[in-house]
């Protein structure tokens, strides 16, 4: 009574009615994109309407053209009209069927280093015996000893960041260790938190420390450590000698201003 007929249209030919989903929207997606990417890069914040606007007919003007309308109307052979073109796409989706499952045959060198990160080193092993033997065949080498080996060298890549970055830090907790035990140890150590020498307490703390650190390195030469307390003698007497030859000084000034 309405007049209205019924059309059965064959399956997945939406896309040859629909020839501006691809030609004309996807464009103008890209270009929409692009415009409203420089009004954000330089103001993150919310995008205005009007700004969003403007962004539109920019992008509007860039994709819907002339040449893009005929190009997707052309390419689906709907204008101008080529029913053999129309009829070709629809017997190759009706022909196309869905590939049928393969069944995968599983290879040893498949499930190395993908159960466990770091591998497991008797998994390695035998992969890698595999993998040796594949060599020493006169034959291509098959799918999963190629997979393999660029699996073997990707670990090998990682792990060679990871040891530089273990040996860096390693070589800096090395220096730290080493600069905290330089500041527990010494004659700055022994002296710390004291302010009032005489000459004598200071000889005596540092000839302590001195004596101290010797004890704790066995393998030192026994000329060397004679050497260095002979040395500390001599300073000592030396000190002692300044300080008197002060004194006398200081007595025959005054017996001479007295006279």
């Amino acid at each position: 009574d309405n007049a209205i007929d019924i059309l059965i249209l064959p399956p997945h030919c939406s896309h040859v009615l629909q020839p501006l989903d691809v030609s004309i929207f996807s464009p103008l997606k890209k270009a929409l994109t692009a415009e409203t990417d420089k009004v954000t890069s330089l103001d993150p914040g919310r995008q205005s309407r009007v700004e969003w606007t403007e962004a539109y007919i920019r992008a509007r003007e860039k994709a819907i053209t002339q040449a893009n309308i005929q190009s997707g109307w052309k390419a689906t052979g709907l204008w101008p009209l080529s029913p053999i073109q129309v009829f070709d796409k629809i017997k190759q989706s009706q022909q196309a069927l869905p590939p049928q499952p393969q069944e995968q045959v599983s290879h040893p060198l498949d499930l190395s280093l993908l159960n466990s990160s770091p591998p497991d080193g008797t998994e390695l092993r035998i992969a890698n015996a595999l993998l040796h033997s594949e060599l020493d065949k006169k034959q291509p080498l098959l799918s999963p000893a190629k997979r393999y080996t660029k699996r073997m060298t990707y670990a090998l890549e990682t792990a060679q960041s990871e040891n530089a970055l273990l040996r860096k830090r390693l070589a800096d907790a090395e220096l730290l260790l080493q600069a905290r035990k330089q500041r527990k140890k010494g004659k700055r150590i022994a002296l710390k938190g004291k302010f009032v020498f005489s000459t004598q307490e200071v000889l005596e703390i540092a000839k302590q420390a001195e004596l101290e650190a010797a004890q704790k390195k066995p393998n030192k030469n026994a000329k060397q450590r004679a050497k260095d307390i002979l040395f500390e003698e001599v300073e000592k007497e030396a000190l002692e000698t300044i300080s008197s030859d002060s004194d006398s000084d200081c007595i025959i000034v005054a017996a001479t201003r007295s006279s």
